[in-house]
């Protein structure tokens, strides 16, 4: 079994509200049993696997760590081995570029997660704009590249020429308030709920989490190195 299985299995009854006891009564288990599930001494089978899918609502494959997507949307948990061991080059770029959707895919998925956990889902509607005004920067991007015929005009009938301006206007507008609600939202954090930081997210998201904190060291590391130019 996976090594992510027994915390997302002891994430989810938290999520749903209910102690061990109810739990493992709904799954047809022992309480003891369960306990040794969620701590990760013991391996499930199959038939204990696809009950607490059903149970709390979420894929099989998402209980295993293979997606972020709980509905079950596959992001290719063999992605990074392929792209490692492929030796044909176009085989292998063709591998790196399916673990690169896959991890924006999980990274994406693990940013809502987080705000669940952590008790600051007020910061959803920033967040959300904030990465749609992203998403439409990079779209205009791939239009004003492939997007014959259209005439000086962006993907969304704006003029090229003050799309840049727009998108910098609203990208700004979408921070200021991502700051806002994030004063308000440290206003009212539980207390017991807890900080963020990278043992958090590698122990919440297991592999996937080790995945995310590599790919934000990486981003502090181009960023260093940006201000050292600058410097």
């Amino acid at each position: 079994m996976l090594p992510c299985f027994h915390r997302n299995l002891a994430y989810l009854r938290k999520l749903k509200k209910v102690n061990q006891r109810e739990a493992a009564a709904a799954l047809g288990v022992s309480q003891a049993l369960l306990s040794h599930y969620e701590k990760g001494l013991r391996e499930p089978g199959m038939e204990f696997l696809l009950n607490a899918a059903d149970y709390y609502g979420v894929s099989a494959d998402w209980l295993l760590g293979r997606t972020s997507d709980m509905t079950g949307t596959f992001l290719g948990a063999g992605a990074d081995s392929a792209a490692v061991t492929e030796t044909d080059p176009s085989r292998r770029a063709a591998a790196h570029r399916r673990a690169d959707k896959a991890h924006m895919q999980e990274s994406v998925g693990m940013v809502y997660d987080l705000l669940e956990k952590l008790d600051v889902r007020g910061l959803e509607p920033a967040v959300h704009t904030h990465l749609t005004a992203e998403l439409v920067q990079v779209l205009s991007l791939i239009h004003l590249t492939a997007g014959r015929g259209s005439r000086g005009k962006d993907l969304f009938g704006i003029n090229r020429r003050y799309l840049h301006t727009a998108l910098e206007i609203w990208q700004a507008r979408a921070e200021q308030e991502l700051v806002r609600l994030s004063i308000e939202a440290e206003k009212s954090i539980r207390p017991d709920a807890p900080a963020m930081s990278p043992e958090l997210i590698e122990q919440e998201f297991g592999e996937r989490g080790e995945r995310l904190i590599i790919a934000l060291r990486e981003a502090a590391d181009t960023i260093t190195a940006c201000l050292e130019e600058k410097l």
